[in-house]
C-alpha cells in the first residue's frame, strides 16, 4: 500500500490533537510528557521488558509503573551527575532494548545531557571509534 500524496488531512488531525494536548498539559518535551504521566498515572504500567530478556541480557523481565520508572530515572540521573556529567555533555549509551535504555535516555534528558546511542552489536573497536569521534563524558553499557 503506497502512502497518500496529500498529507494535509492527516497533518491537520495530528496538529489538532497535538494542540489540544499541549494546551491541556503545557508539555513541550518528551521529558515533560514523562513527568506528566508520572503525576497523572503513577501506578499505571509505563514499561514492559521483552519476555525473552534473560536470553540476551542479565536480569528477569520487569514491568515498571510510571512512578517506579521515575525513581529509576532519578537514580540514573544522580549516578551520571556524580560521574561529572553535566548539561550539554554527551553520554554514550550501548544497551539492548530493555527498560534500562529508556531509563538512560530520560536520565540524560533530566540533567540536560545528550544521549548518544550506539548499537548493542558494536564491539570494542567500533565503540572506541565512536568514543574518539565525539566528546562523550560518560558511557552506559550492559555487562
Amino acid at each position: 500500500m503506497s502512502a497518500p500524496k496529500d498529507f494535509s488531512a492527516a497533518t491537520s488531525v495530528a496538529t489538532s490533537a497535538s494542540t489540544q494536548t499541549s494546551a491541556a498539559t503545557a508539555a513541550n518535551t518528551l521529558h515533560d510528557l514523562f513527568l506528566e504521566n508520572v503525576m497523572r498515572h503513577p501506578e499505571r504500567t509505563a514499561l514492559v521488558d521483552p519476555s525473552n530478556r534473560e536470553s540476551f541480557t542479565s536480569g528477569a523481565p520487569r514491568r515498571l509503573s510510571w512512578v517506579a520508572l521515575d525513581r529509576e530515572v532519578e537514580a540514573m540521573a544522580d549516578h551520571l551527575h556524580a560521574k561529572g556529567t553535566r548539561a550539554g555533555d554527551y553520554v554514550c549509551i550501548q544497551l539492548p532494548t530493555v527498560n534500562e535504555i529508556l531509563v538512560a535516555f530520560f536520565a540524560c534528558w533530566r540533567i540536560g545531557a545528550v544521549p548518544s546511542p550506539v548499537p548493542a552489536q558494536h564491539r570494542e573497536h567500533e565503540l572506541e571509534f565512536v568514543l574518539r569521534s565525539e566528546e562523550h563524558t560518560s558511557e552506559l553499557q550492559s555487562h
